[in-house]
């Protein structure tokens, strides 16, 4: 009986043990049935998505080369405007490698080749970024019909580098062509008189702007003959030429000449422009 009870004690705990392992691999393989389902599930929304994604983008494709092609939506390297607002951007930038690829495009191109406009603006982009040889480069060799804005482009971009015996000299080459120098020709000239203290050189320049080539004088003409007169310490020439300019326009004037009387030790002078000061304030 032992024998038998054993026999079947152990015949049935063999088949619970059994019954109890397929019970728990079903249950198993029901659950990683239920998991790769939820994961096709998932595989299946993302591809959807994917799929969503990469039809919005092509449609935006699209349209962006739609809009490209209207006459009205240029790319912006193709167009004048875009082109100047590009060279300008690398000049604030000092973004001289972007420059030089943007002056490559346009002499590829020849759409813009000799533009006086654009010329000027690539004199002004070299400048500000440091390199007068290019700055030559294009003067010498891509402006053919030098205007005087190319000309006074030249004058600054050797005022921005302090080399203002440069500014008189391409100044002297503008007149030597026949060319009318405008109103920031003579802004550059004057404050390049200032800085070497050419006075009387200064002086003639000034009334040449007015009586020649008509000119009439603005604020910072006056204030770059203010600083000549300054620096030279001709303190009663400054006093002089206040007394003459239009009332909106030397109030900077009087407050530099109080701070000249001053580093001078012209007291007399000091007081008359303190005066002055009240008066501008007061008004």
């Amino acid at each position: 009986m032992n024998v038998a009870n054993g026999h079947a004690n152990g015949y049935g705990d063999g088949e619970m043990t059994k019954t109890l392992t397929n019970h728990r691999t079903h249950g198993c393989y029901s659950s990683l049935g239920f998991i790769v389902e939820e994961l096709k599930n998932a595989f299946r929304d993302t591809s959807s998505v994917k799929d969503e994604k990469l039809s919005v983008w092509k449609e935006h494709q699209k349209k962006k080369k739609e809009r490209d092609n209207l006459p009205c939506h240029k790319k912006r390297e193709e167009s004048f405007v875009g082109v100047v607002a590009l060279l300008k951007e690398c000049a604030k930038n000092k973004d001289l490698q972007r420059g030089y690829r943007a002056h490559a495009e346009i002499s590829t191109s020849g759409k813009f080749k000799n533009n006086p406009y654009i010329v000027n603006t690539l004199i002004s982009m070299y400048a500000k970024c440091g390199d007068l040889d290019d700055v030559h480069s294009v003067f010498y060799g891509e402006s053919r019909n030098r205007n005087a804005v190319i000309w006074t482009a030249m004058m600054a971009a050797h005022a921005l580098h302090s080399e203002y015996g440069m500014v008189l000299h391409y100044f002297k080459g503008m007149v030597s062509e026949g060319l009318m120098p405008n109103d920031v020709t003579f802004v550059c000239l004057l404050s390049a008189c200032s800085h070497i203290g050419l006075v009387q050189e200064g002086i003639h320049h000034f009334e040449a702007m007015i009586n020649i080539y008509g000119v009439l004088p603005m604020s910072e003409h006056y204030n770059s003959l203010l600083d000549l007169f300054g620096r030279a310490g001709c303190l009663e020439e400054v006093h002089a030429l206040l007394e003459k300019m239009p009332h909106d326009l030397n109030m900077t004037g009087w407050t530099s000449l109080l701070n000249s009387s001053r580093v001078y030790g012209n007291s007399d002078l000091g007081k008359r422009c303190l005066h002055q000061v009240f008066i501008n304030f007061s008004s």
